[in-house]
């Protein structure tokens, strides 16, 4: 599914709710592709809970590259941590300088993982991370 960028100003913003949840004594986000939103979940394995979210904002875009920010947010019961968001980019569209979280990825495939700093996350509590970027895809 593909969507316009605004004609305006290039930025965008998508939320879409975590998909699953996932515990081992410390709670860890598991991706799934979302259009727009290549978001990931935390859950306990037995307990219906609250997803947590995630949502991708193009905050600047200067034709041959951008800027964005993730925001992942606790919208469960009970803490999270060490959280980790995937997602796909289209071909040609690349993280090149990231801060508030580990990026890495293999291909399009694309993983952010918390910061010692920023990885706990108290229920209705929220961080963000960003990153500069190449190319003009949208996350996946």
């Amino acid at each position: 599914m593909r969507s316009a960028h605004p004609a305006n100003d290039g930025s965008s913003s998508r939320r879409r709710p975590l998909r699953r949840l996932s515990r081992r004594g410390l709670a860890a986000l598991t991706g799934l592709a979302i259009p727009f939103a290549g978001l990931v979940g935390l859950a306990a394995p037995s307990q219906a809970a609250d997803a947590p979210s995630a949502s991708y904002t193009r905050t600047q875009d200067w034709g041959t590259g951008f800027q964005a920010r993730w925001t992942v947010q606790n919208t469960g019961d009970a803490p999270i941590s060490d959280w980790t968001l995937e997602w796909e980019f289209p071909s040609g569209t690349e993280v090149t300088l990231p801060w508030e979280a580990e990026v890495s990825n293999d291909g399009n495939h694309w993983t952010a993982r918390s910061r010692p700093w920023n990885g706990t996350l108290a229920p209705g509590a929220s961080t963000t991370f960003g990153f500069n970027g190449t190319g003009d895809g949208a996350p996946t």
